[in-house]
């Protein structure tokens, strides 16, 4: 896996609508949520019941990973009993 598009990532809603649909007597209107970083559009997300949610933990995966590589830098000395757990979390997020 190549190495993910660099942070600050931000997301914004679009409040037009995308699509609208009527199921049974509802009617239901999705707009976007944009997902940006500084080089530009990233990704669209549904605005369902979790997508700003889903959004806002999308737009801080960036900086919660490099935070948790700051951490494991001393994990070793703090809590080494948890650095293979950190070390997994850390693959995860790099696709290894």
């Amino acid at each position: 896996m190549s190495k993910h598009t660099p942070g600050q990532w931000y997301f914004e809603e679009k409040k037009e609508p995308r699509y609208c649909s009527i199921t049974g007597k509802q009617l239901y209107v999705s707009h976007d949520i944009r997902l940006y970083s500084g080089d530009g559009f990233l990704a669209a997300i549904n605005s369902d019941r979790d997508g700003l949610a889903n959004a806002a933990l999308i737009a801080a995966a960036p900086e919660l990973l490099e935070k948790v590589k700051l951490f494991y830098e001393y994990a070793g000395r703090i809590c080494p009993s948890r650095v293979g757990e950190l070390e997994a979390l850390i693959s995860k997020a790099e696709g290894r």
